[in-house]
């Protein structure tokens, strides 16, 4: 399967929704919304790396859990 499934989907979907709510918090430390941004390409990264795992299972052990 090379596509997200609609979990996965509905997951990034959080994740933009998070961003875009967080965006309008006022700053208290200046490294905030960069810190936040960057875990958020992390968890988007993570997502994205199911389609990865499911599309090409010689290349991971034990990819029958995604």
């Amino acid at each position: 399967m090379n596509e997200l499934t609609s979990n996965e989907r509905a997951v990034l979907d959080c994740l933009v929704d998070a961003y875009n709510h967080f965006a309008y918090l006022p700053t208290l430390h200046p490294d905030d919304f960069k810190d936040f941004v960057y875990h958020t390409h992390a968890l988007q990264n993570i997502v994205m790396a199911r389609v990865a795992v499911r599309s090409n299972p010689e290349y991971f052990h034990d990819s029958s859990v995604l």
